[in-house]
C-alpha cells in the first residue's frame, strides 16, 4: 500500500479498530472501506477503476453502489503491506 496516501488522526484511527473488530463477513461501504485501508475515498475509488484495488462488488444498473467484503479488504491488505 505504499502508493496509498494515508488518512491520520483519531476519527481514522477509531475507525480502524471499530472495523478490525467486525466479522469478515460484513459490507462495507467505499467510505468505510477507506478508513479500513488508512486511504482517501478518492484513492480507493481510483484504484477501484485501474483495477488495483481490493475486490468490490457493484449493483446492477447505472450508478449501482459498490461495496466492499471486510474479507475481501484483509486478503488485499495481506498481499500489498
Amino acid at each position: 500500500m505504499a502508493a496509498t496516501k494515508k488518512l491520520s488522526g483519531a476519527t481514522a484511527i477509531a475507525a480502524q479498530a471499530a472495523i478490525s473488530a467486525m466479522p469478515p463477513q460484513i459490507w462495507l461501504s467505499p467510505s468505510h472501506a477507506a478508513a479500513y485501508l488508512g486511504c482517501l475515498e478518492s484513492r480507493l475509488a481510483k484504484m477501484r477503476k485501474d483495477g488495483k484495488g481490493p475486490r468490490f462488488f457493484k449493483a446492477p444498473g447505472r450508478g449501482g453502489a459498490v461495496s466492499y467484503q471486510k474479507a475481501d479488504l484483509d486478503e488485499w491488505l495481506a498481499a500489498n503491506p
